[in-house]
């Protein structure tokens, strides 16, 4: 379950109470999305996948055993994906999120993520979690979908794509070790997954070939 950050912020219009209202429902929405799929598990006995369930992969259970146990306390997740912070935040501020003025906007966001979390964990004890999603065709979706919601609005919807999680725009002109320093701080907040991407010709630690140069992951 992903959250289009980019969605939330042109529905507002840029007003900053809209903003976080929609916020809100849009997070109520996809805790019970969220429980649909929790509840969907529910009663899934061990003999659904015995590698998994049995023989020590994920748990040894009994056969014929259900895995309801494991779907609390912490030992499995149910994570709440994210993306587009970049175009979210230049919407609504202007500015891309390296901005300093910027910068704290997008991390009031990744906290009220968190905070979302939290407290649906404190009412289950099912360990929500916050994922940097990896969009993969998923971004081509989302672009298109905003550009048929609203338009073609210029540095945010202009693209068949959006960015990932917090990354910083490949618009940007950046040097890696710069880019991985600013990334850093949202890695914390990003605690089920975050995935650090630096491309450029001069990277060859991983022989990918994507638009014209290498990709180092991390």
């Amino acid at each position: 379950m992903t959250i289009n950050l980019v969605d939330i912020a042109l529905s507002s219009g840029g007003g900053l109470d809209k903003f976080w209202k929609i916020f809100d429902d849009r997070l109520d929405l996809c805790y019970r999305a969220l429980m649909c799929r929790h509840n969907r598990l529910k009663g899934t006995l061990s003999d659904a996948a015995p590698i998994l369930w049995q023989y020590g992969a994920l748990a040894r259970l009994k056969k014929g055993e259900p895995i309801d146990k494991l779907l609390y306390g912490g030992y499995s997740t149910i994570s709440l994906g994210y993306a587009g912070l970049y175009e979210c935040v230049k919407y609504m501020t202007g500015k891309s999120h390296t901005d300093p003025a910027a910068t704290p906007f997008a991390l009031d966001i990744m906290h009220h993520l968190n905070d979302a979390c939290a407290k649906w964990k404190a009412e289950t004890d099912i360990d929500f979690s916050l994922y940097g999603t990896p969009l993969e065709s998923t971004t081509y979706k989302f672009a298109k979908c905003l550009q048929k919601r609203f338009g073609i609005v210029p540095g945010i919807t202009d693209k068949n794509y959006i960015t990932n999680s917090y990354h910083i725009h490949v618009t940007e002109h950046i040097n890696a070790f710069d880019k991985l320093a600013f990334e850093s701080q949202f890695q914390a907040l990003s605690p089920r997954r975050r995935d650090q991407l630096c491309r450029g010709p001069e990277y060859a630690a991983e022989p990918r070939r994507r638009a014209g140069g290498h990709e180092v992951h991390l």
